[in-house]
């Protein structure tokens, strides 16, 4: 078996890096993770700034998990970020109040964002909560119908069984369209 890099998602500790950020890094570090998956909090600095600091430390950056994924601007700090810290891919993920309502309209934001993020030399991926595994009125997921056949995502291992669904099935089923998986 490959020995696989393990990174934390630092949204789990987003209390903490709220605390004091750097300190909480250092303590990742020391803890013996490879590497961690951002979520929209950089500690206050610039994206070189924090690739300096993430270097000192010894820690690589998985992927940049933002909230500004629909920004067409190449100005959109995200893609700084994950550039600087020398990520190849930008996460992103739905909003539960609108996910089945607004479903034709997601999919094709997904497939814009997808495009523009690829355009900054880029790779995006979704993120999966349970309530993307809303059933549709011909019984298939909402999430399937979502994702189609083009989409790189990161399943969420909690989430998927959480929904109810055998997570080793959709691992296996999306394994050449999953960079991250969240355990």
């Amino acid at each position: 078996m490959r020995n696989l890099p393990i990174a934390i998602q630092l949204y789990s500790v987003r209390e903490a890096l709220k605390a004091n950020f750097k300190d909480t890094m250092k303590k990742i570090a020391d803890l013996g993770y490879d590497g961690v998956e951002f979520a929209w909090e950089f500690g206050g600095m610039e994206p070189e700034e924090l690739a300096e600091f993430m270097k000192s430390l010894g820690l690589r950056t998985a992927s940049v998990h933002t909230k500004n994924a629909i920004s067409t601007d190449p100005a959109n700090p995200d893609y700084a970020y994950a550039k600087a810290l020398g990520s190849d891919t930008i996460i992103c993920s739905g909003d539960k109040k609108i996910f089945v309502a607004q479903l034709p309209e997601l999919k094709k934001w997904a497939r814009e964002t997808k495009r523009n993020i690829e355009a900054q030399g880029l790779n995006f991926a979704y993120h999966n909560h349970s309530f993307e595994f809303e059933k549709l009125a011909d019984g298939r997921y909402a999430y399937d119908e979502f994702v189609g056949d083009d989409l790189q995502v990161e399943l969420d291992v909690y989430w998927l069984a959480n929904a109810g669904v055998d997570p080793v099935e959709y691992v296996k089923r999306f394994a050449k369209r999953l960079p991250r998986l969240h355990l």
